[in-house]
């Protein structure tokens, strides 16, 4: 994670062989790294270190393994430009408006 980002920016997520459009839709908390267990509150803009939930939208929409299922292609990055951002993993199925 590089200086961090905010709700509504956009990005470029790269997931295996997938690269979309993305949109950062809603920070919903910090996580634990010890327990793994979401905390309460969440950061307003996360910063280098710091590990969180993210809901994303993607366009156009890409098929993501979530990590229970397929963890080896789970795998994702979000990309200002060349300059890597955030990376993590897809934990959660698509609907309309989350992917």
């Amino acid at each position: 994670l590089t200086d961090g980002f905010r709700k509504g920016e956009r990005f470029t997520l790269r997931s295996h062989t997938a690269e979309t459009e993305a949109r950062v839709e809603e920070i919903l908390g910090w996580i634990d790294t010890t327990t793994g267990v979401r905390k309460e509150g969440a950061p307003e803009k996360p910063v280098k270190g710091e590990v969180c939930e993210i809901r994303v939208s993607l366009n156009p929409p890409a098929c993501l393994e979530p990590q229970n299922r397929f963890p080896q292609i789970a795998r994702t990055a979000l990309y200002r430009g060349a300059e890597i951002v955030a990376e993590g993993r897809c934990t959660g199925g698509a609907t309309a408006a989350r992917a």
